[in-house]
């Protein structure tokens, strides 16, 4: 890939709405916010041609939407990740021994 051959609009779109969604979301530490941030952007970038070729689009219409939402899905999973605590990872693995 060029740097040429990037799309700025898809830029635009991914940064600032990863940028919107950090900012909107709940407050946590710099640290985790930068986190979720490159991982939204990372997401966005790494698997947006991958979904469209296994959804068979052919059209550039959804690429902007699918970027968001792998954006969004991105940056959630992250701030999940980060938001646990000790006492939560002992319960989760309670109750899953629970279930066993």
């Amino acid at each position: 890939m060029r740097l040429g051959d990037i799309d700025p609009f898809m830029v635009l779109a991914v940064l600032g709405g990863a940028a919107i969604k950090v900012a909107t979301s709940k407050p946590v530490t710099m640290r985790a916010a930068l986190l979720t941030w490159f991982v939204a952007v990372f997401a966005a970038a790494i698997f947006t041609g991958p979904v469209l070729h296994y959804m068979a689009v052919e059209t550039d219409v959804m690429k902007y939407a699918v970027a968001g939402m792998l954006a969004l899905t991105g940056e959630a999973f992250v701030r999940a990740l980060v938001s646990i605590d000790k006492e939560m990872v002992f319960k989760l693995l309670r109750e899953w021994r629970r279930a066993k």
